[in-house]
């Protein structure tokens, strides 16, 4: 339970009321995270995780993607002397499996670590919505209802060694690989009414899906320090990163009349295949080097080559010749190639109760994205200069005043681009946009940390001007269909309040809280034709009591709000949950027992209203959020 950062039903990571986080496992970004930022959180055990940073406004020497920053996972990894290790077997309702193990044994200059987890879960959900199209001479309703049942194996396996070369030299190698099975049922329900609410049709559409994903992650680390002058150090990382995934569906629709008759004697079946590889390779290499006792400077170099081919296959059955055809009409092949080369510096000062950093990072993005099918190419090359300042000053022994600035990028995935539908969903079409630009953000932050002996405070006041502000826009076509599209839309500003504080009441109980007031305003554009303002105001909350009951018995309790958000043509509406969870140490203290229920009320669900010139749109979206789950784990 971090203070600052909330999780949405569909495992969105939110910061300060932006989704736009980049998540980096071990200092670098993972073949875990896929083209999801948030997939990360779903394929890591917490169990593996040592430590989570915050980093809301990063140096130049740091990646700029994210408007909202870095979220840095620390995975663990023993370095004690000899043999040690951790196990942990789980169990929770609706099903929830999952066991593993992590060992590493050390002998003088040689360590060797591993883990495996394995997971075994269910989870089923449902999204209800209701679209009313306006037309002069037909308007009419659509309800839909549609339930997923979900089922997943997951296997995550890491290994590793550190190699101290010399005194002062360590050669690092490790290897993460991630092999992951989903099966998925989909029923899908729409009923077709009238201006007068009468019902003109109906249909029901089944989908039975496989999909198999595997994940490796490699990675080479040297690191060189100088004992005989602090703070210098030489590090060079070379990595490879590979992802495939496959999925195959078995489509069955059915579309029937006002009198519940089918309009076909035959229903209609489609099978699809899509295919996706992804490749990332990354070189970097960093050099810090102080000039005296308060001054360093520290330069670098970051090279990451990244290609990604999606192959999709759509085939309809023709009960006339009882053969299956190949739909050119929806099949596609999207290849997407990135390069993006980065050196950088950066300068630190310190003074009495001062110190001064300052950063500049020069990048160069080449970006090519190619429609196989059409022979379409599109080129995105841009160059673009980072820059960071951090101004810090300590408040006597306790308080420490900061002021910083950088420069961010929001890059647009793969999937945003792509300009072929989804047609999985019909009457839900999601299309990429190929001309899709990058968003930039100037970043802002006053912040003031203090520190007594029971308790911590910090406030902060920031602000992030965005050009090219990219939205996922929603249109309706006069059958009903909603075309969804990401466009980049004028400029906009964000700025707010955060506090953060832990207080220990008693020994016995302790308090964490935090509080984002933010608002963001958006140059209006008249052609959405919204009836809602875009300018928003909104917040986010989280408090977190941890309670000692009895020696070795722990007790936490948190709360987590969301309000509602203003969107270019509606409303997200507010998520909010309790949750609960309790650990006793066993075993001297070498065991831990734990029992947690998520979502004690089942509350959170996902609500949103949209309104265009011709249509209005409401949804609301529920997963299994309620889960009791059981963990034992034992150190050795």
């Amino acid at each position: 339970s971090i203070p600052s950062v909330y999780v949405d039903i569909d495992g969105n990571i939110i910061i300060r009321g932006s989704s736009d986080v980049t998540v980096l496992v071990d200092g670098r970004q993972s073949a875990l995270t896929g083209s999801k930022r948030s997939a990360v959180l779903e394929h890591i055990p917490a169990s593996a995780v040592a430590s989570i940073e915050i980093i809301n406004n990063p140096s130049a020497n740091q990646d700029p993607d994210g408007m909202a920053g870095i979220i840095a996972i620390k995975l663990k990894k023993e370095d004690k002397a000899g043999t040690n290790g951790r196990v942990e077997l789980s169990g929770g309702l609706p099903q929830r499996l999952n066991a593993g193990l992590q060992s590493n044994h050390r002998r003088g200059s040689f360590n060797v670590f591993g883990s495996y987890n394995i997971s075994n879960n269910t989870r089923e959900g449902r999204i209800n919505s209701s679209r009313a199209v306006f037309e002069a001479d037909d308007s009419f309703f659509i309800d839909r209802d549609r339930r997923v049942e979900r089922r997943q194996l997951g296997h995550l396996v890491r290994l590793g060694s550190d190699y101290e070369i010399a005194e002062d030299h360590t050669l690092t190698f490790e290897l993460l690989y991630e092999h992951e099975e989903q099966d998925d049922d989909e029923f899908n329900s729409n009923i077709d009414r009238d201006a007068g609410g009468l019902l003109r049709g109906s249909s029901q559409r089944n989908i039975s899906e496989s999909e198999s994903e595997r994940a490796l992650d490699y990675a080479l680390i040297y690191k060189q320090v100088f004992p005989k002058e602090k703070e210098r150090e030489l590090k060079a990382l070379f990595t490879f990163s590979s992802a495939s995934e496959r999925e195959e569906q078995e489509i069955t629709d059915r579309d029937f009349d006002a009198a519940g008759l089918p309009l076909s004697d035959v229903a209609t079946l489609q099978n699809a295949i899509s295919d996706d590889e992804n490749a990332t390779s990354t070189f970097q290499i960093d050099y810090a080097h102080p000039l005296a006792d308060d001054e360093r400077y520290d330069i670098g170099f970051k090279g990451i080559i990244r290609g990604i081919d999606n192959d999709l296959e759509l085939y309809e059955y023709d009960a006339a010749s009882k053969a299956w055809r190949y739909d050119s009409s929806v099949s596609n092949r999207f290849r997407y190639e990135e390069q993006i080369f980065a050196v950088y510096g950066l300068y630190t000062y310190a003074f009495e109760d001062w110190e001064l950093e300052a950063g500049l990072r020069l990048e160069q993005a080449l970006v090519q994205s190619e429609l196989v099918e059409t022979n379409e190419i599109f080129d995105n090359d841009y160059f673009t200069l980072f820059p960071s300042l951090r101004l810090g000053f300590a408040v006597g022994e306790a308080s420490q005043l900061q002021i910083s600035y950088s420069k961010r990028i929001n890059r647009p995935r793969y999937r945003s681009l792509n300009p072929f539908s989804n047609f999985a969903d019909p009457l839900n079409v999601r299309l990429g946009n190929p001309e899709l630009q990058p968003e930039y953000v100037h970043a802002l932050e006053l912040s003031h940390l203090t520190r007594w002996e029971q308790a911590e405070w910090s406030a902060a006041i920031f602000y992030r001007r965005i050009d090219g502000v990219i939205e996922w826009l929603i249109s309706v076509e006069e059958d009903g269909t909603t075309i969804r599209r990401p466009e980049n839309l004028s400029n906009g500003i964000n700025y707010g309040l955060e506090f953060v504080g832990e207080l220990g009441l008693y020994d016995w109980w302790s308090l964490t809280a935090n509080l984002s007031l933010f608002r963001s305003e958006f140059e209006r554009d008249d052609a959405l034709a919204t009836e809602e303002e875009m300018d928003n105001n909104s917040w986010q909350a989280k408090l977190i009591n941890k309670i000692d009951i009895v020696s070795g018995l722990q007790l936490q309790l948190s709360a987590n709000y969301h309000a509602p958000v203003i969107t270019p043509q509606g409303r997200d509406f507010e998520q909010y949950h309790i949750d609960l969870g309790t650990r006793y140490d066993i075993f001297g203290k070498k065991g831990k027992l734990k029992l947690s229920v998520s979502d004690i009320f089942n509350t959170l669900e996902y609500r949103s209203t949209l309104r265009g010139s011709n249509f209005s749109f409401d949804r609301l979206r529920k997963r299994e959020s309620r889960r009791i789950t059981m963990s034992i784990s034992y150190k050795f």
